[in-house]
Order: C-alpha cells, then structure tokens, then sequence
C-alpha cells in the first residue's frame, strides 16, 4: 500500500514565485530581467505581473520553497534518483553493473524517504 501523501503548511514568507518573459518581449529586444521572484501574494493583491520595460505580462514559471542545506541535499538526491529512473526505464535489458547500482540507489531511497 503507498504511503499517503502529507500537505504541510508553509509560511508565505518561506514561498516565492518565479514569473519569466514570454516569447514577445524576448523578441521584441526588450531589456527588462528574464525572471523575476515574487511573493506568494502578489498575484491575489496586484494580477499577473508585467515587465518592467515593456509592460507584457509575464508568465509564470515554478515555486521554490526556502530550505535548509539538509533539505536541498535530499532534493537533490531525489532529483537525480529520478533522472537515473528515467534512464533505466528505457533499457530492456542490463548488466550485472546496472543491476546493482538500480539496487544500491533504490536502497539509498528508501532509507532517505524513512
């Protein structure tokens, strides 16, 4: 049976939102930032945010969660568990090799997830 998943509150503070230019304002040689980082509320308070140099909306991209060194080695360690899932699940058939490392890394998963 797979675990249940655990929402935990998080403090608006320890939130951001990445919002990135579009295609159009890239295009037109617009010299306003590529990405800009905004609270949570942002959004709610002011709408879709815009560039600061030529006024096209921007379109956001992805949150990021502040966290300790400890965390971000765990995020890491997930991350790249999952690209080696990934590239395992596009071989048919492995080596003795690959079949240890699939066993070390599925090891090391499971105790970080403990």
């Amino acid at each position: 049976m797979a675990k249940k998943e655990k929402w935990v509150k998080i403090a608006d503070a320890d939130v951001r939102h990445i919002w990135v230019k579009d295609g159009r304002c890239v295009a037109d040689g617009c010299k306003g930032k590529k990405s800009v980082s905004l609270p949570p509320t942002f959004y709610q308070d002011s709408g879709t945010p815009l560039c600061s140099s030529c006024d096209l909306d921007l379109e956001y991209s992805h949150t990021e969660v502040k966290a300790s060194d400890a965390d971000r080695k765990l995020a890491v360690a997930v991350e790249a568990f999952h690209d080696i899932n990934a590239y395992f699940d596009k071989i048919d058939e492995f080596t003795d090799a690959e079949r240890k490392i699939v066993r070390i890394v599925s090891k090391a998963l499971k105790a970080i997830k403990a």
